[in-house]
């Protein structure tokens, strides 16, 4: 394996850990005191800041109505968290990584990566996915088990272009509620502008 493809690979995984990690940690972290952004529908709500990295790069979303959205402990980027269901809070995180192919590459390389793992790793579905600000992806479902658990996760990646980050946008949940998401995740993601 390359160590690009190795870099690339090991990314991946690690934003599908911390996001199921910090499914359990942020039920614990971000009580009532979070502030929370809701009473409009997430294409109707204004863009809620989800992350700024550099000055001149700008990230963000609206959140779906209800959730809380509060800094991470593992990234620059905030976090949106939902109400907890099945022991767990639904999430939407973002981790960025420095990548000169596209996402369509980035997917296609890691998915090869991750198919000797298939006891862990189960590709559901993948597609091609564009936001309303006309920013083109890809979007991938899959899960993972894990400690006897098994988590869905819906990515959503884009590469915006020359000089900014990847974005992988993860949207996590209780496998047994990902049906449930994947309007909500679609819509949420649906307002992602990078300026």
């Amino acid at each position: 394996m390359k160590a690009s493809h190795f870099q690339s690979a090991r990314f991946f995984v690690m934003a599908c850990f911390c996001a199921m990690t910090a499914m359990n940690a942020h039920a614990i972290t971000y009580g009532d005191s979070t502030p929370t952004f809701g009473g409009a529908e997430p294409a109707d709500a204004a863009p809620a800041p989800a992350h700024s990295s550099a000055p001149e790069t700008q990230v963000s979303f609206s959140p779906p109505a209800g959730w809380t959205v509060a800094a991470s402990t593992k990234s620059r980027f905030k976090v949106a968290t939902g109400p907890p269901s099945r022991g767990f809070v639904p999430n939407i995180s973002i981790s960025e990584a420095e990548y000169a192919g596209s996402a369509e590459q980035f997917v296609a390389e890691n998915v090869k990566n991750m198919q000797g793992q298939d006891a862990i790793f189960h590709i559901l579905n993948q597609s091609s996915f564009k936001t309303r600000a006309g920013l083109k992806g890809v979007k991938l479902i899959f899960e993972i088990n894990k400690e006897k658990h098994t988590f869905r996760s819906t990515q959503y990646i884009f590469a915006p272009g020359p000089g900014v980050p990847l974005l992988l946008v993860n949207c996590s949940t209780a496998a047994e509620d990902g049906g449930l998401y994947n309007s909500l995740f679609d819509q949420t993601i649906s307002t992602l502008s990078v300026k």
